[in-house]
């Protein structure tokens, strides 16, 4: 049995914004309303540590974004369309 951390960063305006670290690596998970359109990659976009990381913008409400392995805490800038938050984890 492995262990799961899931964090979520952000649920308003129909944006929801979730960490998770489990058996598939860690990643962020975008899944949206009709008030966001998730589909393309300049409108979401992901910043680890300073360096950009690829969005997979698999649907209009659903991307994903896989976080490289990385010692020690983890600096999180996320922008979607005018969203834009920041987070230190771990």
């Amino acid at each position: 049995m492995s262990d799961t951390f899931q964090k979520v960063l952000h649920n308003q305006d129909g944006l929801h914004i979730e960490f998770i670290d489990d058996a598939d690596g860690v990643r962020v998970e975008f899944k949206a309303n009709l008030a966001f359109d998730l589909s393309s990659e300049d409108d979401v976009v992901v910043v680890v540590n300073g360096q950009g990381v690829p969005v997979d913008c698999q649907s209009s409400d659903f991307a994903v974004a896989q976080i490289p392995d990385t010692d020690g805490p983890v600096s999180l800038m996320i922008r979607v369309h005018e969203f834009f938050e920041g987070w230190e984890l771990g």
